[in-house]
């Protein structure tokens, strides 16, 4: 995944998990291109104040 998006594996070895999980989100959405040859809106849900 990350080699994909030019990180290497130490690099992503040490990311926090909320860097993680973005790189993630982004990776899905450039995974869901290249294999359906096509971008689509995913849902996003709404984060309160609450929620932390």
């Amino acid at each position: 995944m990350g080699l994909q998006m030019g990180f290497t594996k130490n690099e992503i070895r040490y990311m926090y998990f909320g860097e993680w999980r973005d790189l993630f989100d982004e990776y899905k959405k450039i995974y869901n291109f290249e294999v359906k040859k096509m971008l689509f809106r995913t849902e996003e849900e709404k984060v309160s104040m609450l929620d932390m």
